[in-house]
């Protein structure tokens, strides 16, 4: 799990300098196939040569002390990385995951998830909060779509998003941008994208009391996020992956098909 972030923020940061692999390796004295293997998370690296490759990208002093403290966190089976309130559409490691899932399940307790949301209602959802100033609003929105945009960079990638009946039924913003909301949800499921609507009647239980994502692919071990207020959890252990998949297996035994979906999604949008 941390080798794999790590790969990230590497791979981050000579996009940065504007390197390609073959000029980071000569820069290096390492093979292409090493810069490869690290910066996709299949080759481990040292503390020296962390330090080195950062040296090397001439990354910030904010980046080199946050990717160190990534490296002094051990390899447990999980990840936490701490973010400021609002700031949950940031963090690197969930546009990592999520940008090279083959499979995505998504599901959040009270808000419409980013990748769903259109540009109009997610800047209705900053004019709404009314506390964020201008620069730090800006920041929020480009983070989002950015994760939205990697969200739709993936034509191949299964989704299956669990939204809220009663989210749906209290979306912020004005008429038109609810309702443009509403009809791009009911018109987005294609081959690879699933919504289903988790009705207001549907039973409780702990199954439906935290926000997270489930991430397969071919080449790691399925990861699952958990989201908070102030950190991002992200969990590969077997057992914690497994408890979180029957999960959704619950979730998806109770919300709606996506025929009756769509047609919830309409209804709301004639009668908004």
């Amino acid at each position: 799990m941390r080798t794999r972030v790590l790969g990230r923020e590497l791979l981050n940061a000579r996009e940065r300098l504007g390197a390609d692999q073959t000029t980071a390796a000569a820069l290096l004295h390492r093979p292409v196939d090493w810069i490869h293997a690290v910066e996709d998370g299949r080759q481990d690296i040292d503390q020296h040569a962390l330090a080195r490759l950062l040296g090397t990208y001439r990354v910030n002093t904010q980046t080199y002390t946050r990717v160190m403290a990534l490296y002094g966190q051990p390899e447990t089976g999980w990840l936490i990385q701490p973010h400021d309130i609002g700031e949950a559409d940031g963090v690197d490691a969930a546009l990592l995951h999520e940008a090279t899932a083959d499979d995505l399940f998504v599901y959040d307790v009270i808000s419409l998830p980013v990748h769903l949301r259109t540009e109009r209602y997610a800047r209705e959802l900053l004019a709404h909060d009314g506390t964020t100033p201008s620069v730090e609003a800006q920041q929020r929105l480009a983070a989002g779509l950015r994760r939205h945009r990697s969200f739709r960079s993936s034509p191949s990638t299964r989704r299956t998003f669990i939204v809220r009946e009663s989210t749906l039924q209290h979306l912020h913003g004005d008429r038109q941008a609810i309702i443009e909301q509403l009809h791009h949800l009911a018109h987005l499921p294609d081959r690879d994208t699933t919504i289903r609507i988790m009705p207001v009647s549907a039973p409780a239980g702990h199954w439906e009391q935290v926000a997270f994502t489930l991430m397969k692919t071919r080449t790691h071990r399925p990861v699952v996020h958990v989201r908070t207020v102030s950190h991002a959890l992200f969990i590969d252990r077997p057992d914690f992956v497994e408890h979180y998949r029957d999960m959704a297996t619950r979730l998806l035994e109770h919300a709606l098909p996506g025929a009756e979906s769509r047609t919830l999604l309409l209804d709301l949008a004639n009668s908004a």
